[in-house]
């Protein structure tokens, strides 16, 4: 499947699937899944609001700090890529009944999430520097979630 979307572009969706029984009692499952998901209209598109003393923990000096917080959406932001992989089998133990034993294996990867900023560990501060202030104390002021 082929969308066009006026602020992303095209997004694609692929998929295939196979079942298989080696017996009446017995079914066997594939499937893969290949898409692009797109930001909601929130993420995309809404009001960037800046709130003074919201509490959050730096984990770098562990203590909770008093920040201002920036939060709203990003015109920026592009499509994630997710990655379904799912296995299964179908088993009727009892011809004469409807009860069925379903096992599933189900891998699920997603390349470029689309995310708010979470806590400020290091590694968030060094990937996402200019998303965090400090003062000349070295205690933590600001985030901008806004990324």
């Amino acid at each position: 499947m082929v969308e066009d979307l006026t602020d992303l572009g095209t997004l694609r969706t692929f998929g295939d699937g196979a079942s298989w029984s080696p017996l009446p009692a017995v079914s066997v499952i594939a499937l893969s899944i290949d898409e692009q998901g797109a930001p909601s209209v929130e993420q995309l598109g809404a009001p960037v609001v800046v709130t003074p003393n919201v509490r959050v923990f730096d984990v770098g000096r562990r203590e909770v700090v008093d920040v201002v917080r920036t939060f709203g959406g990003n015109r920026d932001l592009r499509a994630d890529d997710r990655h379904v992989l799912k296995l299964g089998v179908v088993i009727k133990p009892l011809a004469a009944s409807d009860l069925n034993v379903l096992a599933e294996y189900v891998d699920t990867r997603i390349d470029d999430p689309i995310v708010p900023i979470p806590i400020a560990t290091t590694a968030i501060k060094a990937t996402l520097p200019g998303s965090f202030s400090r003062d000349p104390a070295g205690r933590l002021t600001f985030v901008d979630a806004f990324h």
